[in-house]
């Protein structure tokens, strides 16, 4: 193979580059003047190394011999270099210029291909750094409203806790102190009754309540009595009586504030702290009571039950001395001069309704109605000294009954602080003449003005 193929295959096969047909004669040309100066041609590609080439400038450096004359006929290899047309034979050259078009459009396809692929990621690229941005400004945006959630629970959260603890009540809330002035009702008229009678006291109500938790409670109730005008009862003069000491340990058992519908339970104990229950022997008074209440709006209902029994140490009462001139108290003889005959009570039921009426928030008006219903202890026949029996009557009763009413009116001056007045009347169901009496306004009716303190109200911080 000749050189000069060799050097044009070599420069026509570069991947996209194509030498034109001009650069292929320049390298023939470059062959060609080298062996022009006096170089053998090569005869072969693996021979290049052939010193003669670069020596034959040495040639004319000796002139002086005429032999060498000669040598310049040594040309005549160069006529074949006009036989040498293949570098001039550009013809098959001339093919990669024709395939250059159909290469820089297949380049240029490329290329746009390559730029549209690149476009395309670009776009994808900017697509999910936008859908990036999205879901972090979406987290964020989530983060913020969970965070603003978070603040407001907690904000409502102290808000119901503040409220719960300013409108909590406090353990001793439902406690009262009552300071009342009473007086008959008879007292105002001389004509009203034959055997006028005026009456006027002054109470001092204690109603302690103590919350043990929010199902139980218990609470007391103890009146001191002292009366102003000429007392009937009384052993001296200006005494100032007491009345039973009531012990109550009460359960909520339900409460729907939806309904303003409650129910309580107690269990209640009288302690015989009064001289008339001392005088009626009376040991101790346990009970059990229920009561129900059901409020709407300006309106409150509640009932209240309760069934007690009397542990008493005689079936009935005993005077302080025996009433029987010459008797002393010890005297087994005089004994029964001491007792008064009366029976005591060994059963109560208890039954009070009442309707409340608040049209706005410091005004109410309360009506009360009541039944005391005793059942006595049973007589027994008796033995007497000459062996014969006394046996009770057969029509005797056992049963007695005892109304209570009352109308109340009271103002809140301010938070643990009322005034009230109204009108009560107790009193048994018959008359002294066994007649019955009227219900709402009788001898018994009595008048009263209540000043009432709450000191958990009045006391609460603000």
């Amino acid at each position: 193979m000749n050189s000069w193929k060799t050097m044009r295959t070599s420069t026509v096969t570069l991947p996209h580059v194509t030498l034109p047909g001009r650069a292929v004669a320049c390298l023939l040309g470059t062959v060609l003047a080298a062996t022009a100066t006096g170089g053998a041609p090569a005869a072969h590609a693996d021979e290049p190394a052939v010193a003669p080439a670069p020596a034959a400038p040495a040639a004319p450096a000796a002139p002086a011999p005429a032999a060498p004359d000669p040598a310049p006929a040594q040309p005549a290899p160069v006529p074949p270099a006009p036989a040498q047309p293949a570098p001039v034979e550009p013809a098959p050259a001339e093919p990669a210029p024709v395939a250059a078009p159909a290469d820089a459009t297949a380049a240029a396809a490329e290329a746009a291909r390559l730029e549209a692929e690149k476009a395309e990621a670009a776009k994808k690229a900017a697509e999910a750094e936008a859908e990036a941005a999205r879901l972090v400004e979406e987290t964020k945006q989530a983060q913020a409203a969970k965070k603003a959630a978070d603040a407001k629970k907690a904000a409502d959260e102290a808000a119901v806790a503040a409220s719960a603890a300013a409108s909590s009540p406090s353990m001793f809330a439902g406690s009262s102190l009552t300071y009342r002035n009473v007086a008959s009702a008879y007292s105002f008229s001389k004509s009203v009754d034959p055997t006028w009678n005026p009456y006027y006291a002054q109470a001092l109500i204690l109603a302690p309540r103590v919350a043990l938790s929010k199902k139980f409670f218990v609470s007391g109730s103890l009146f001191v009595f002292h009366e102003v005008t000429s007392a009937d009862s009384n052993t001296y003069a200006n005494e100032t009586t007491i009345s039973d000491t009531l012990l109550t340990l009460g359960y909520r058992a339900y409460k729907n504030e939806s309904l303003g519908l409650g129910i309580n339970f107690d269990m209640q104990i009288a302690l015989p702290t009064s001289k008339g229950s001392q005088m009626r022997t009376l040991m101790l008074g346990t009970g059990l009571g229920m009561s129900t209440s059901w409020s709407k709006g300006p309106f409150r209902v509640a009932w209240i039950s309760r069934a007690t029994r009397y542990w008493n140490r005689y079936t009935t009462g005993e005077l302080e001395k025996p009433w029987l001139s010459g008797c002393t108290v010890g005297n087994a003889a005089c004994d029964p001069f001491v007792n008064t005959g009366v029976r005591n009570t060994e059963y109560r039921w208890l039954n009070i309704g009442t309707f409340t009426w608040q049209p706005i928030k410091k005004f109410s008006v309360t009506v009360l109605g009541g039944e005391f219903a005793d059942w006595l202890y049973a007589l027994h026949g008796t033995s007497l000294g000459d062996g014969t029996s006394v046996s009770p009557r057969p029509d005797n009763v056992s049963f007695r009954a005892t109304m209570y009413w009352n109308i109340n009116l009271e103002y809140e001056i301010m938070d643990g602080l009322a005034v009230a007045t109204g009108l009560e009347t107790f009193n048994a169901q018959l008359a002294p003449n066994s007649t019955y009496q009227t219900p709402y306004f009788n001898r018994n009716a009595g008048v009263y003005l209540d000043f009432n303190i709450s000191p958990a109200e009045l006391f609460a911080k603000k």
